[in-house]
């Protein structure tokens, strides 16, 4: 047991540092685009070429399905597409990214009463979900390069969704989704 929570522990921080290290990658980069967030992947899992490529911490225990040393690219994260503008839905569907520890954007606002699909793809090296616990919505944990979706069809309000896996939403991995 005491090992098991040493591991969660080394896992956990290794998911710390990667995501405030991906996050301050994009005025650290010298090529990056100015205010783009990159993203880690396996180089490996990626069909695009990665602004930089840095080695996985030789410490991590699997993290993300990589192993300790695996080239990890830093990629422009996914922006919302399928009919958004700013985290606003045009139509009926909006993507949220899922990276390292955060939701890519973290608010949108969708239609009241209308099935909407949220598109979840995980941009991260971790595993994701995402919840909303107010609406009964809880997804499966999605691997780093998967996808999931979800329909939402709420009444108006305001909605907080987050991370369940243990120190995601702790570190921030939250969001709101205005029903309006």
């Amino acid at each position: 047991m005491r090992k098991i929570m040493i591991v969660a522990g080394m896992v956990l921080a290794v998911s710390f540092v990667l995501g405030f290290a991906v996050r301050a990658q994009d005025q650290a980069s010298p090529g990056a685009t100015p205010g783009t967030t990159l993203c880690a992947t396996p180089v490996a899992q990626a069909s695009a070429s990665p602004e930089m490529v840095v080695p996985a911490p030789t410490t991590a225990a699997d993290a993300g399905g990589s192993n300790p040393g695996t080239p990890i690219g830093l990629y422009p994260c996914a922006t919302p597409t399928g009919g958004t503008t700013g985290g606003q839905t045009s139509g009926n569907a909006v993507t949220i990214a899922m990276v390292d520890i955060a939701f890519e954007p973290n608010v949108a606002t969708i239609s009241a009463n209308t099935d909407v699909t949220v598109t979840l793809p995980n941009n991260g090296v971790s595993p994701h979900n995402f919840n909303i616990d107010q609406l009964g919505i809880k997804t499966e944990d999605v691997q780093p390069g998967n996808s999931t979706t979800v329909t939402i069809n709420a009444p108006a309000g305001t909605y907080e969704f987050y991370c369940s896996i243990p120190g995601h939403k702790e570190a921030g991995m939250t969001g709101t989704i205005t029903v309006q």
